[in-house]
């Protein structure tokens, strides 16, 4: 499988979870710049997803994963880093997961595969690991931490507006609500509330 085919099915795997979830991808960590490939909240928790792709099978052995001979170490810190910066922004439970998008030994069906804090899972199996019961979270804090993620993290590139301008979070001054407007705003009235929406 390509690279491009196996990151589209991660994508796929990952906007077919229905709602109250909530997923965005390519966004940016506040202040580092670092870049947060897929971020998902739903009633089962918070998680920071990556998608990694290797030329050997990935191997977990009780609390270690290695490829070709290699520690993964770097790259389960890494996530683990990364969560934790998303859990210091959102003041909630963040828990990273590291999709394989080579064979990965066990392939996580029955067992949880957990190296230092950070699980382990093919693609295949994705969407079981975010929906295994979790955390409870509840739908007013669903939406609050929606608006939350849109507000503080930019994405990677900005989404453009069909008149040509670009999508901006802005608040109400009425009732401080979060909208997503254009930045041509007043001349182009689109606008539409941060609520429970993939991104």
């Amino acid at each position: 499988m390509a690279l491009a085919s196996a990151e589209r099915e991660v994508h796929e795997a990952l906007d077919a979870l229905k709602a109250p979830f909530v997923v965005h991808h390519d966004l940016v960590l506040p202040r580092t710049g670092a870049p947060v490939e897929h971020l998902v909240l739903g009633p089962t928790g918070v998680f920071l997803v990556e998608a990694k792709r290797y030329a050997n099978p990935v191997i977990v052995r009780g609390r270690v994963a290695h490829c070709g001979g290699r520690s993964m170490g770097p790259v389960v810190d890494q996530a683990a880093r990364r969560a934790a910066a998303v859990r210091s922004v959102l003041g909630v439970e963040v828990r990273a997961v590291l999709c394989v998008l080579s064979p990965l030994e066990p392939d996580g069906k029955r067992d949880r595969l957990v190296v230092d804090g950070v699980e382990l899972t093919s693609a295949r199996w994705l969407t079981r690991v975010l929906t295994r019961k979790g955390t409870g979270l509840s739908y007013e804090a669903l939406v609050r931490l929606a608006a939350l993620t849109v507000v503080r993290f930019a994405p990677k590139e900005r989404r453009p507006c069909a008149c040509g301008g670009d999508l901006v979070v802005r608040r109400r001054k009425s009732d401080g609500a979060a909208l997503l407007t254009c930045s041509r705003h007043p001349v182009c009235r689109v606008a539409e509330p941060v609520a429970l929406r993939s991104a």
